[in-house]
């Protein structure tokens, strides 16, 4: 059974973005942080692959410019989803999450890479 990557990477970045949350920015997290958390990866992957098809498409991008453009635009989006008064916590938190969500990416690959 295929699944694609980026379905992957959103789930590890909704599972990284969620545990964050409730450990350093929220005291009681609810329904509506797990949606927040859940649209935030959802927007990411969204941008990530509509930037990479537009830049791929006109010839002058890679996919680094995609990942920075959507790591961006996640971090702009993410002002009105998970309010906090520290910007730097939250910040930090996104940076985590998506670095988390590769290295989990990654390990998933290589393990399916050698099982066949």
């Amino acid at each position: 059974m295929y699944i694609p990557n980026e379905v992957l990477l959103a789930l590890f970045l909704w599972i990284a973005l969620s545990f964050l949350t409730s450990k350093y920015i929220v005291s009681e997290f609810k329904l509506h942080h797990l949606l927040a958390c859940l649209l935030l990866s959802v927007i990411f992957i969204a941008m990530y692959m509509i930037i990479g098809a537009f830049l791929s498409a006109i010839g002058i991008g890679t996919v680094e410019v995609a990942l920075i453009t959507a790591t961006w635009i996640m971090f702009l989006v993410a002002r009105s989803f998970i309010e906090t008064t520290n910007w730097r916590v939250r910040e930090n938190v996104l940076f985590a999450a998506l670095i988390i969500a590769y290295i989990l990416l990654v390990i998933v690959l290589a393990i399916v890479a050698a099982l066949s």
